[in-house]
């Protein structure tokens, strides 16, 4: 199904709609995707199954302190660029569709800072790579998260009162640096 699913969608929508197949723990080098992922895009176009880009629902967390993809490992952000990068010599443009990063239950003022850190360097590499077109957090307020049960919680940018948070303010200044450091 996934072959005829997109034959399908490139004669109904055409040659200039974007076929993006989407997949989670595929960020790095090291996560139980990432080459996986990258080797079945590349199969599929060699195989004329009509896949343009490469979709990457980067869904993260605040684990014991550190930052992790979903699993239990701390995310590694040299690994993220280097796949990245994979990406950009094979030719295939990357779109990260789902960024989020959860806190523990009751996270701390630590964990929020952290959370921050992480939001603006995950925005700083993809800006910095050739290889990602688009990218897209998983909402934008903590009221309607897709998590707001209280488990893995408060993952976007903005509070439940869509007050800013760390992970807010710590994106904007990183965009602010990047631009005076581009004139």
């Amino acid at each position: 199904y996934l072959v005829d699913s997109y034959k399908i969608g490139r004669e109904v929508g055409g040659k200039d709609l974007k076929l993006v197949l989407n997949e989670y723990n595929n960020a790095t080098t090291k996560s139980p995707r990432g080459k996986t992922f990258l080797a079945l895009i590349k199969a599929m176009k060699e195989e004329g199954i009509p896949v343009d880009d490469a979709g990457i629902q980067l869904h993260c967390r605040i684990r014991d302190g550190k930052f992790c993809e979903w699993g239990k490992d701390e995310f590694d952000f040299d690994a993220f660029e280097a796949m990245l990068k994979l990406y950009d010599e094979a030719g295939i443009d990357v779109h990260i569709t789902e960024f989020d990063i959860h806190l523990p239950v009751n996270p701390t003022e630590a964990d929020f800072q952290l959370q921050g850190k992480s939001y603006a360097e995950i925005l700083k590499r993809a800006i910095q790579s050739p290889a990602v077109k688009t990218f897209k957090t998983w909402g934008f307020s903590d009221k309607h998260s897709w998590k707001a049960d209280g488990i893995d919680g408060h993952p976007l940018l903005l509070d439940e009162n869509y007050n800013p948070k760390p992970a807010y303010i710590r994106q904007i200044a990183m965009l602010k640096s990047l631009k005076k450091i581009r004139k």
